[in-house]
C-alpha cells in the first residue's frame, strides 16, 4: 500500500476532494474466532497498516477500512460462534447512491 500510494500520489489541488485509499478486511480482525490466530492477525495488520497510511499522508488522502460484518461463509461455518448479519443490511451501507 506505502509503496503504490508514494509514488502514485500527486498534490491535491486546492479546494479538490483528495483520492480515496477503501482497504477492505473482514470481521476477524475485530472478533477474532476461537481458531485461526494467523489469518485474524493478518487481517488485524492491514487495519493498522491503513491506519499509519492515513497518519503519514494527512489531508492528501483519504483511508478507509470497511468489513461486511459477519456472514455466512465456510469460515464462518468453522467457528459457529457468532451470530450472523444479514448480508442485504451490509451491503445498503457500502452502495452509495
Amino acid at each position: 500500500m506505502q509503496s503504490f500510494v508514494h509514488h502514485d500520489l500527486n498534490p491535491v489541488a486546492e479546494g479538490a476532494q483528495p483520492p480515496t485509499f477503501t482497504n477492505v478486511a473482514t470481521i476477524a480482525a475485530h472478533i477474532p474466532p476461537g481458531y485461526g490466530s494467523a489469518y485474524s492477525s493478518s487481517k488485524l495488520t492491514t487495519r493498522k497498516i491503513a491506519a499509519y497510511l492515513d497518519a503519514e499522508m494527512g489531508p492528501r488522502l483519504r483511508v478507509f477500512t470497511i468489513h461486511p460484518g459477519n456472514v455466512a461463509m465456510a469460515m464462518s461455518d468453522k467457528a459457529g460462534t457468532l451470530q450472523l448479519d444479514d448480508a442485504r443490511m451490509l451491503c445498503s451501507f457500502l452502495i452509495f447512491r
